[in-house]
């Protein structure tokens, strides 16, 4: 470091130095252009020659080639360039945003939770560092952990549906009361989010209250009629409704007799 008052001397290869600064600055920008109009392989030749110029100087090119490699689904390279720039500068946020990523998307949870760790130890405030930790942590059942990640990312951005529908997924299905709580916070957030309704009548059916369990149930097949998994869960509540009450149902289009459990009626195919 120069003190203060003091100039540093000129390099002997100074001229040299701005000459190839200029061209890392010209293939980092033809690598950039490439990127744009989507010739990955011919960016990554760019960026590679940006890097031959400018080894150890300037951490961009690596972060860019890496992000082109990821792209192609080259991940170990993409790790690599990553790793390369956080050797030049640790500090680099994105660097071990996006190497966490890629661990993630190769299934290796542990390097992907160290990498968001790190994260958030330089920059508490990264949202998506703590939803991505939290969804692996959930994935590997550590629950806790877990709910502690999705509520950072809640008090971040409380209006996010998303992250409240992922903390009601990972309480014990003991409860259901603080799940149901998240479920319809995430619906009065975005009452278009199927899941929601689905998940929270999953949970009123863990209950015991078959109304609130098929009235959410029915609300998400509407959105989404093509979710198997709730249709079969309305099935089943359907079954126990008519176990409870005694009473078989009829069709409202053609008046055919219902089973119990059935859905679309058999003979018009009417929804039920």
């Amino acid at each position: 470091p120069v003190a203060a008052g003091q100039t540093e001397t000129p390099p002997a290869n100074a001229a040299s130095s701005s000459w190839q600064d200029a061209e890392y600055v010209k293939a980092f920008t033809a690598g950039g252009n490439c990127i744009k109009e989507g010739r990955i392989d011919e960016a990554i030749a760019h960026f590679t020659e940006s890097i031959r110029l400018n080894p150890d100087k300037f951490w961009l090119s690596h972060f860019e080639r890496g992000n082109a490699y990821r792209s192609k689904g080259e991940c170990d390279r993409a790790i690599a360039d990553y790793t390369s720039v956080l050797q030049i500068d640790p500090t680099v946020i994105a660097a071990y945003f996006e190497r966490g990523n890629t661990y993630l998307s190769k299934g290796e949870y542990d390097r992907a939770i160290a990498d968001y760790t790190s994260v958030l130890q330089i920059d508490p405030t990264v949202v998506a560092a703590y939803y991505l930790r939290g969804s692996i942590y959930r994935g590997l059942d550590q629950k806790d952990n877990a709910i502690a990640d999705f509520t950072h990312a809640i008090q971040l951005n409380p209006n996010e549906s998303s992250y409240y529908l992922e903390r009601g997924n990972t309480y014990p299905n003991d409860s259901n009361t603080a799940a149901i709580a998240d479920y319809t916070k995430a619906i009065q957030l975005n009452p278009a989010l199927a899941e929601a309704y689905g998940f929270r009548g999953a949970a009123y059916f863990r209950e015991g209250d078959m109304a609130k369990a098929r009235a959410d149930l029915e609300h998400c097949l509407q959105i989404n009629p093509d979710n198997e998994m709730f249709a079969g869960l309305l099935n089943t509540v359907l079954k126990n409704a008519n176990k409870q009450s005694g009473m078989s149902a009829a069709c409202a289009r053609c008046g055919a007799p219902l089973e119990a459990g059935e859905i679309f009626c058999a003979n018009c195919g009417a929804r039920r």
